[in-house]
């Protein structure tokens, strides 16, 4: 039988294959050629067998490897528009937070002429349960604009400039689960529930442009190789969609992984919309 010589063979490292009895306690080595796996065995059995002249050989003794995960639920293009500004990720206090916001909102002020204060990633527990609203940020986003998003996106707050500039006046109607929620006389507090809720302030906000859109979404893309991802699935596809993902395939430097793409079909979508 014919062998393949190795481009590639990463050696000594603790394998974790998700294959029955196969997870051993000894070192072993990976030959990988073509983009595919050739073998995997103990170190000095894989370099005498498929080794050749050009192989690169990556030391990984003392780590461990694993199968490349794939997610089955991705939203890495909507997440280029959510994940704009400030990443409030591991801020536990509202002290933390809203110095962070003054912070950010001195350099909206700075650089910038009618921007927004934007951040992304808060937990829910820097308000330890108290009820949000846009009072709570206002002083600390120096009276622009703001609109700040949750780690899981279900809910955003923005500032009281924010809703105005939204014209979000009053409680909604909406054919989803989406909510403005107001206080005891109906003004809006801040808080907007669901995607359709804070939709009108992503509709207002400054967009990339394309050369922007195209570099964050790469860069969220190859943060999830990065993080071991290989692929996934995107969930909320749509022509746009397609169009990014051709342009970054074709760019020359490839996809960072591989995307397959599901599209978002809403229950209120025209048959123009389904075409």
């Amino acid at each position: 039988m014919l062998l393949m010589t190795a481009e590639l063979i990463i050696q000594g490292a603790q394998l974790r294959t998700q294959l029955p009895g196969h997870d051993v306690a000894a070192p072993q080595s990976v030959a990988i050629a073509g983009g595919r796996i050739l073998a995997v065995g103990a170190p000095d059995e894989i370099s005498e067998t498929f080794r050749g002249s050009a192989t690169r050989v990556d030391d990984a003794s003392g780590r461990t490897l694993t199968p490349g995960l794939i997610d089955a639920h991705l939203h890495p293009i909507q997440g280029v528009e959510l994940t704009q500004g400030i990443d409030l990720g591991g801020i536990a206090d509202r002290g933390a937070m809203l110095e962070a916001l003054r912070r950010e909102a001195a350099r909206v002020r700075r650089e910038t002429t009618g921007g927004w204060v934007r951040a992304w990633n808060l937990d829910y527990a820097v308000f330890e349960g108290e009820a949000l609203s846009a009072s709570m940020i206002d002083d600390a986003t120096d009276g622009l604009p703001a609109i700040i998003f949750f780690f899981d996106y279900h809910t955003a707050l923005a500032s009281t400039e924010g809703l105005r500039l939204a014209g979000i006046t009053g409680a909604r109607t909406f054919k989803d689960s989406s909510e403005v929620v107001v206080d005891g006389s109906g003004r809006p507090t801040g808080e907007l529930r669901e995607d359709s809720a804070y939709a009108p302030s992503l509709e207002i906000l400054p967009e990339l442009s394309r050369d922007e859109t195209r570099a964050s979404a790469r860069e969220i893309l190859a943060g999830m190789r990065r993080s071991g991802l290989t692929g996934g699935t995107i969930m909320d596809g749509n022509s746009g969609t397609l169009d990014l993902l051709e342009a970054l395939d074709s760019s020359g430097a490839g996809l960072p992984v591989r995307i397959v793409s599901a599209m978002d079909v809403k229950p209120t979508a025209s048959a123009a919309d389904r075409a």
